[in-house]
């Protein structure tokens, strides 16, 4: 298993506590100390649940990953609220479906889902959740041909997010300064691509 922006390490750590044979987490942003932190936090949990010979950890941009980088590719890799950071989302789900032999989980902002066609909103500056490193949210018919195009079989949408929790998270924004209206028609989607 691949855990592409693992951050703190929890999603690569229950699937080492889930059996998965081989676990590596990889991030860049949150490990090298440019950003929110340092890779302090994993490495502290990984030894304090015993998984230091278990759970490998590799710092690596997502835009330098391959399969030859990772020693991949993996038959489960995770992309868990990385894609809307990403200035070049495009180029960086092809890396990471490069690293995935079979199926890759996608976690992520989605916006304009209304729309017919594939679509995304660009946000320069802090029109997303008030954070400069949120760029894009792409439409879920976006996400699904890009998936396909990668050589994905099938996409599925796993979980959306509830409308009442995006109301409820919406109206306190108002409060800040946010625009309901933006923030109604945003919604985090969990997707599964097949090969």
């Amino acid at each position: 298993m691949l855990d592409v922006g693992a951050w703190d390490g929890f999603y690569s750590f229950e699937c080492s506590r889930r059996g998965a044979s081989r676990v590596l987490a990889t991030d860049s942003y949150a490990w090298d100390g440019s950003s929110w932190g340092r890779r302090d936090a994993f490495l502290y949990a990984r030894n304090v649940l015993g998984l230091n010979s278990v759970v490998e950890d590799k710092l690596i941009d997502v835009m330098e990953l391959s399969p030859e980088a990772v020693d991949g590719p993996f038959d489960v890799v995770l992309l868990l609220g990385v894609l809307y950071h990403l200035t070049d989302a495009i180029t960086a789900l092809q890396r990471v479906a490069a690293c995935c032999r079979d199926l890759l989980i996608v976690e992520t902002e989605t916006a304009v889902n209304w729309l017919p066609y594939a679509a995304a909103r660009v946000y320069p500056g802090t029109g997303l959740n008030d954070d400069p490193t949120n760029w894009y949210q792409y439409n879920i018919r976006a996400l699904r041909g890009l998936l396909l195009n990668c050589g994905f079989r099938t996409v599925e949408v796993k979980y959306r997010t509830p409308l009442h929790r995006r109301v409820a998270r919406s109206l306190a924004g108002t409060r800040r300064g946010r625009s309901l209206r933006t923030e109604l028609r945003s919604q985090r989607v969990v997707l599964h691509a097949r090969r």
